[in-house]
C-alpha cells in the first residue's frame, strides 16, 4: 500500500460509518480552476471562508503499485468529461502545470483531510479522461536550492 492509498483510507476511516464522504478534485489550469464533485448533484462548501460550488461529474481515484524505485502517481477517470475542457488541458500541458487538487467533505461542508495538491503528467482518452498526476518530483532536485558560497554562507568558510 502506497501514500496515496493510505491518505485516501485515512479519510474515509476517520469519520462515522454513517456520514456520506463528498470526494472533490480541482484543475487549475492556467487562472481557471474547476472543480469537480463526484456524484449527481453539485455541492457548496466553504473553502478559506468563501463559499466554493462544485459541479457533479463521475470520477474514480485509483493509486498506482509502486515499488522503492517509482514516484507514486494517482490516477483519475473523468466520465463525460470533454469538449473545451479537454483542448483547455491538452493546450496548458504542453506549455505550463496542471494542477489537482483532492479534498474530501463530509455532508455538512466540512474537510476531512489535508488537501492533496499534485501536478498532471499525462491525460489520455477522449470522452472519458484519464489524468495522471504525482506530487512534485524532489529526487531530481538539488537541496538545497542555493549554493553553500562565502557570500551567502560565510560562517562556513575557513578565512
Amino acid at each position: 500500500m502506497n501514500h496515496i492509498e493510505k491518505a485516501y483510507q485515512e479519510a474515509i476511516a476517520s469519520c462515522d460509518h454513517e456520514v456520506v464522504i463528498s470526494h472533490t478534485i480541482e484543475l487549475e489550469i492556467n487562472e481557471n480552476i474547476y472543480r469537480f464533485v463526484n456524484g449527481y448533484k453539485p455541492i457548496t462548501v466553504s473553502i478559506d471562508e468563501v463559499d466554493t460550488t462544485f459541479d457533479p461529474i463521475s470520477f474514480d481515484i485509483a493509486a498506482y503499485q509502486v515499488d522503492e524505485k517509482s514516484i507514486p502517481q494517482l490516477k483519475i477517470k473523468c466520465v463525460n468529461l470533454a469538449g473545451l475542457l479537454f483542448a483547455s488541458l491538452l493546450e496548458t500541458l504542453t506549455n505550463s502545470v496542471v494542477y489537482v487538487t483532492y479534498r474530501p467533505f463530509d455532508a455538512s461542508g466540512n474537510l476531512m483531510a489535508t488537501p492533496m495538491k499534485l501536478y498532471v503528467v499525462d491525460i489520455s482518452g477522449s470522452i472519458d479522461l484519464t489524468i495522471t498526476c504525482r506530487w512534485h518530483d524532489l529526487h531530481n532536485e538539488s537541496y538545497p536550492k542555493q549554493r553553500y558560497t562565502r557570500e551567502y554562507y560565510p560562517g562556513v568558510w575557513n578565512s
